[in-house]
């Protein structure tokens, strides 16, 4: 996480940070675009004509219970392995 935060010994660097802040945002936002179409690509060209309405149901009843998961309304442990370290 350091290296998202602003420096703070170095006032000079600040340009550059918020630079670097903006390259990584804009990078993120676009692979996360391009995972989604390619992912619905792959979705699209696997799934038959009349199972996109069954499929579209479940992908929002996952989204559901994620969003229920993370603001804390329901809690679902995430799958884990049971592994010592």
């Amino acid at each position: 996480m350091g290296a998202l935060a602003p420096p703070g010994k170095v006032a000079r660097g600040r340009r550059t940070w918020v630079l670097n802040m903006v390259t990584y945002t804009l990078a993120g936002a676009l692979t996360s675009v391009l995972l989604g179409a390619g992912l619905g690509l792959v979705g699209a060209l696997a799934l038959p004509d009349d199972m996109a309405v069954p499929a579209g149901v479940l992908g929002l009843a996952v989204a559901a219970v994620a969003m229920a998961r993370e603001i804390g309304v329901v809690a679902v442990p995430l799958p884990q392995l049971g592994r010592q370290t």
